[in-house]
């Protein structure tokens, strides 16, 4: 009796432990299972600029710390701009804050971490971000379809006395689409150029051509940095005009009939790119006059529209097209019928 008493005891404690465990490893795997996230709406700041922070994924209505720190060595134990300071996430668990970065300490150049700590979670976010002290500025360019364009983009100081001086003597790598297109080096004004670049996929006349419209963020430029500089980057936009082409058209010689109407035999474009296929259709022809001559004047008038597989790069530039033909003299035939007479 005393055997089996304490054989339930035991049972008892293998439960209790048992049922602690499965609390414990619940406990983790809902926090392994829980995410917050954190994001700066940059990747990179100058000196006295504002840092908008967004979060998510934390408890709803708890206390969320921030701070931001060097990645690396830092003034974070004296300035006070790299003290934790605290908000609170609304209803969904997410949270909005800003940060200003200290436009005359040491983050020309650095790394910063910031980390979002949930007080009643425990949940932890980070995200890091640079505070450069250079700015690379890329010029948007137009350019007409399978033309050149000149690239180029500025180099200067970001922050501190010399904020906007140009830097000179640093290259500069662009790039279409992500594609390298070539380097160039900045001039005493900051100012790195390639000349007669190709509007194809690679900046050379081999290179897929890109096609008319607009092309958002399409040019970048990178500048690597140096001792003296931190690395920088920027974007610019591409438009691409449509390339203008001309039409022109034969008609064919015609018998005397009392109109003006002509007939088009064929159609023909001027100005379209080796490799492209562009039609034209379309147009009405009349004769100046209705008189019989030779090489008279035909003029052609739209709608005339194009098609083809490369068409939407094009654009017509003249709305009527002239030619010449004839129009002959028209046969008549003379019948009599004889008259008897008496």
């Amino acid at each position: 009796m005393e055997k089996r008493l304490h054989f339930s005891l035991f049972e008892k404690s293998v439960f209790i432990k048992s049922a602690i465990i499965i609390c414990f490893l619940s406990f983790i795997s809902a926090k392994a299972f829980s995410q917050a996230f954190v994001h700066t709406d940059q990747q990179d700041y100058a000196p006295g600029s504002t840092v908008y922070i967004t979060g998510s994924g934390f408890t709803a209505n708890e206390t969320v710390t921030l701070q931001v720190l060097h990645v690396g060595d830092g003034d974070d134990e004296i300035s006070a701009a790299h003290q934790p300071w605290t908000i609170t996430a609304d209803a969904g668990g997410n949270i909005n804050a800003t940060w200003l970065v200290p436009a005359d300490e040491d983050e020309v150049g650095a790394t910063l971490q910031l980390t979002a700590t949930g007080q009643t979670s425990g949940l932890v976010a980070q995200t890091t971000f640079t505070d450069a002290n250079s700015k690379l500025s890329v010029t948007d360019i137009t350019g007409s379809y399978g033309g050149t364009v000149n690239v180029t983009a500025t180099l200067t100081q970001s922050g501190g006395s010399g904020n906007g001086n140009p830097v000179p003597g640093r290259l500069i790598t662009f790039k279409f689409n992500g594609t390298t297109i070539g380097t160039a080096t900045t001039n005493t004004s900051g100012l790195a150029s390639l000349t007669g670049v190709y509007l194809t996929s690679d900046g050379t006349s081999g290179g897929s051509r890109i096609t008319a419209g607009p092309h958002n963020n399409f040019i970048s430029g990178i500048y690597a940095g140096d001792a003296s500089f931190s690395s920088s980057s920027g974007t610019g936009n591409l438009t691409v005009s449509q390339l203008g082409i001309t039409w022109s058209v034969t008609t064919s010689d015609k018998v005397y009939d009392g109109s003006t109407t002509a007939t088009i035999a064929t159609r023909s474009l001027t100005g379209v790119l080796s490799g492209d296929v562009v039609n034209v259709t379309g147009g009405t022809a009349a004769f100046a006059d209705k008189s019989v001559a030779n090489n008279k004047t035909v003029t052609v008038t739209g709608p005339a529209s194009l098609s083809g597989a490369n068409s939407a790069n094009y654009t017509l530039t003249n709305a009527s097209a002239t030619t010449t033909a004839n129009i002959t003299v028209r046969p008549l035939t003379i019948t009599a019928t004889g008259v008897n007479k008496v």
